[in-house]
């Protein structure tokens, strides 16, 4: 397992090195290219305030501590964020096994931590992504750790489409409040969380919204984070294509129903997912089978006439790395006019500045980007913090790039 291991490591120092030394092609997406990183946060700036931030940036990759510290550190946390909620849907991850595995990898890690040290926590993520699933194969573990509670999940998502489809078509609900909603399932979440709680309250939450339309309009209105009148422009111009990158199983009908909005105003619409499965995200043959339910039968007419095409994003992280994205998500990344992007790890994947010690620079986009998610992970929360200071955890989200 030692050598398999470190292999993964050196091949993510090398597409590292690639990045940096912008080997790889980045103009497909971004106007800025010598600006882009895959993220906001980068282990180098890690530090509670400017001081250790600093003796982090030019001192961390060499000083004893700091490596020791950052490594254990990122043991812990895949200890108690991706083994312990497997184990507690039941999934048999031997301890015995798990502190071997976890004992190579810290050791790998502060071998190779005058590289990992340079890295963004996206790519950080990725690489002990595929570390872990080599662990989990080794366990002879399933490839979809989270089919069970994907398919809780999808039989909530489907009890909500069928209460307030309705609802959408007759314009009770309209669209500011739809999209919002579509933002709100973004807490049925397996990344740092269980959805479980919210699962139960979430139905009852939209019929308090519908008696109480009133604050809708306030928090539109007022609130730099909730940007719909950009998006009410874009989409009322002209008919549009869109590529819509969907997130997590049962917020996923929420985002079908706005998406059927999309489609009967006359926008052609492309869904992307990820490639294979990771948490409780849709991957492309989840999507699929999706389709084939009765309560979606509908959607067939707008896939036989290509108003709806469903592609993946080559990706099989929580944040896509798009130096590497599929060459069908690059090229109908080109032929698009805009792109919905929902959830946290999406709103990682495009950063919109270029974070430095001191300053920032915006990062350019060909197309316009609005990203739709829930503040609730720590980790998103300081990534935008670097944009909003006082922006507090459990916000929601509707944000749009500039474009170059």
């Amino acid at each position: 397992m030692k050598k398999a291991l470190r292999s993964i490591i050196t091949t993510h120092c090398e597409q590292h090195q690639q990045l940096s030394d912008s080997k790889l092609n980045l103009c497909w997406f971004t106007a800025t290219p010598e600006l882009f990183l895959p993220g906001y946060q980068r282990l180098s700036y890690t530090g509670k305030s400017f001081i250790p931030k600093v003796i982090n940036a030019f001192l961390g990759h060499y000083l004893a501590y700091i490596k020791i510290k950052s490594t254990t550190t990122i043991i812990e946390k895949i200890k108690s964020t991706y083994f312990a909620p497997l184990v507690s849907i039941g999934l048999p991850i031997p301890e015995r096994d798990s502190k071997r595995f976890l004992s190579i990898l810290n050791h790998l890690l502060i071998y190779y931590w005058k590289d990992i040290h340079s890295w963004t926590y996206t790519e950080l993520f990725s690489c002990l992504n595929a570390c872990c699933r080599l662990f989990f194969n080794t366990l002879e573990l399933p490839s979809d750790l989270y089919t069970s509670q994907k398919k809780i999940q999808t039989e909530y998502g489907i009890r909500i489409y069928q209460e307030i489809r309705e609802l959408v078509l007759d314009q009770t609900i309209d669209f500011d409040l739809l999209v919002y909603l579509t933002i709100r399932a973004n807490w049925i979440d397996n990344y740092d969380q269980d959805p479980s709680a919210f699962l139960q309250s979430f139905l009852g939450e939209i019929g308090d919204i519908l008696d109480k339309k009133e604050w809708l309009a306030d928090l539109v209105s007022h609130t730099l984070y909730f940007q719909i009148d950009a998006l009410k422009q874009d989409l009322a111009s002209a008919p549009k294509h869109i590529l819509y990158e969907v997130d997590n199983h049962g917020e996923i009908f929420l985002d079908l129903l706005f998406i059927e909005w999309l489609l009967i105003h006359n926008h052609t619409v492309t869904i992307s997912t990820k490639k294979s499965p990771v948490l409780n995200d849709v991957c492309c043959d989840d999507f699929m089978g999706l389709l084939k339910l009765n309560c979606l039968t509908h959607l067939s007419t707008y896939v036989s006439n290509k108003k709806l095409t469903i592609i993946d994003n080559g990706s099989t992280n929580v944040v896509a790395l798009r130096q590497f994205s599929s060459t069908t998500y690059q090229e109908c990344y080109s032929h698009c006019d805009c792109v919905i992007l929902k959830g946290q790890g999406h709103f990682e994947s495009y950063p919109l500045k270029r974070l430095y010690l001191t300053n920032k620079k915006n990062i350019y986009y060909h197309k316009r980007h609005y990203h739709l998610f829930g503040l609730k992970s720590n980790f998103t929360l300081s990534s935008c913090r670097y944009l909003f200071k006082d922006i507090q955890q459990f916000t929601p989200l509707l944000l749009c790039s500039e474009i170059c």
